[in-house]
């Protein structure tokens, strides 16, 4: 299970960088990306993206690239998620999973 503060830490700084995100969006600026919000119960799970690990774990918010993707969260004793993710300008993307125990 990973560290609770680094979670918390990584949580803060995204936050921080989503804000950041929509004050350049509100001035025009950032064409061609879209929010992603990702979040998992329990926290902590592992990002992979078109199956290349961000080296990010939820809570994630972040600006990303317009586009098609998949999706996978992985979190040690709880049975991987894998989805489709649609990114669209300008747009906020919520992703919300509950992880199931092995």
């Amino acid at each position: 299970m990973p560290d609770v503060a680094v979670i918390q830490r990584q949580a803060q700084e995204q936050m921080g960088q989503a804000q950041r995100f929509q004050q350049l969006r509100n001035r025009g600026m950032l064409a061609g990306f879209g929010m992603l919000n990702i979040s998992t119960d329990p926290p902590g799970a592992l990002v992979a993206i078109n199956r290349r690990n961000r080296r990010k774990v939820t809570p994630l918010h972040t600006p990303f690239p317009v586009g098609d993707y998949q999706l996978t969260l992985t979190l040690e004793g709880y049975k991987p998620v894998s989805r489709p993710l649609h990114i669209e300008d300008g747009k906020v993307t919520a992703i919300q999973e509950t992880l199931s125990p092995q």
